[in-house]
């Protein structure tokens, strides 16, 4: 995992950090290449993909009967590993930072930068008020167990929002709805509230049911995969108490008559 010093990369307006006054000249030293740390950082990540594709067109040209043909082989495999440990943890590092993006754009309303989380889609929509039917600009955060429905903020640079409502993905609906003089509306229903949505488009609109309603399906899957889970450990469980007390006799037994020999012995 590589993870790039936020100091070196001030923002504007901000007192320059000492360590940044330390390396700026360092980093326009003719040894490094007029590269900044950042580039340097980066080398070894960018290096194993290169050592992988090298072996598989040196494993291309080597004869099968060569004596280093396994000892190759061995080492795609090992540098394959390594290259795909190094993608899934660059993944992260980029879904981090995603996570910490939107927590800024919320104003730190939420809780949302856990590893656990994953941002699935976000983007612009219409709310259609229950009272007279005007639309209204909202904005929604789709997660992978949570869907955030939005208010933009008034603000001159950077686009800000309020969270409005909070709902789980966890017993969620999405469905296509028709209104009389309305296009391309859908409505999301959660626990607690039923929002009827209008998108831009046509297209749109099925995109946002469509991810929806595929983020429900794999969180039923997951939730599903982890209820068997436990279930089997349960059972498993179950067989623990007889060899418990087992060991419960064995040890009351051991107190019963090993110890106080051995007391005795020690106080003789």
């Amino acid at each position: 995992m590589v993870i790039v010093p936020c100091c070196l990369t001030p923002k504007a307006g901000t007192k320059p950090n000492p360590f940044v006054l330390v390396f700026s000249p360092l980093q326009k030293q003719e040894v490094c290449g007029n590269l900044t740390l950042q580039h340097h950082m980066l080398e070894p990540v960018q290096r194993i993909p290169r050592y992988e594709l090298l072996l598989k067109d040196y494993l291309k040209k080597l004869p099968e009967e060569s004596p280093d043909r396994k000892d190759a082989e061995k080492s795609l495999e090992l540098i394959s590993t390594a290259a795909n440990h190094s993608n899934a943890a660059i993944r992260k590092m980029e879904k981090m930072h995603k996570l910490l993006e939107v927590y800024e754009r919320l104003g730190g309303e939420e809780d949302i930068v856990n590893p656990a989380n994953e941002l699935i889609k976000e983007g612009h929509i219409q709310k259609l008020s229950a009272k007279n039917g005007t639309a209204q600009d909202r904005y929604l955060f789709l997660f992978n167990s949570m869907v955030l429905y939005c208010v933009p903020k008034l603000r001159l640079i950077g686009q800000k929002f309020s969270v409005r409502e909070k709902m789980d993905i966890a017993g969620l609906q999405v469905q296509e709805i028709a209104k009389q003089n309305v296009a391309h509306t859908f409505s999301i229903t959660g626990k607690k509230r039923s929002l009827e949505l209008q998108a831009r488009t046509e297209e749109e609109k099925r995109e946002w049911i469509q991810v929806i309603q595929a983020t429900i399906e794999k969180h039923k899957q997951n939730s599903e995969t982890f209820r068997a889970f436990n279930s089997s450990f349960s059972q498993e469980e179950e067989h623990l108490p007889d060899s418990s007390v087992s060991m419960s006799a064995e040890f009351s037994f051991f107190a019963r008559t090993v110890l106080p020999t051995v007391k005795l012995d020690l106080h003789s």
